[in-house]
């Protein structure tokens, strides 16, 4: 598949994000998480922008949920494709973002 070293070569250029790792998914796993979704041709060259999918699963999820992502952590393809920087953009401000609470007990 395409995405999946093509995404990875943010690996190479020193992109980490913390305490997540880039999978990617194939056949069933694949068609659950992206419905509908095919995979670019293997023969369109390297530099053309990607228009690849991208979903940020947490580690631990069930395995019954873990496909149905909320829309939030779920990026769809694009017919014009994306840039690696606009990958990088969208992870940063969706899967690196958590939440914290305080609680104070009196």
């Amino acid at each position: 598949e395409r995405c999946a070293p093509s995404i990875q070569t943010l690996y190479d250029e020193g992109f980490t994000m913390y305490g997540r790792d880039f999978i990617s998914v194939e056949g069933e796993a694949s068609n659950a998480i992206f419905p509908g979704w095919s995979p670019p041709p293997t023969d369109v060259p390297t530099d053309v922008p990607l228009d690849c999918p991208v979903a940020c699963i947490e580690r631990g999820v069930e395995r019954s949920v873990a496909a149905k992502t909320m829309p939030q952590f779920h990026l769809e393809a694009r017919s014009e494709g994306r840039s690696l920087q606009e990958y990088k953009d969208w992870v940063f401000s969706a899967c690196q973002r958590v939440e914290q609470g305080f609680v104070n007990y009196l």
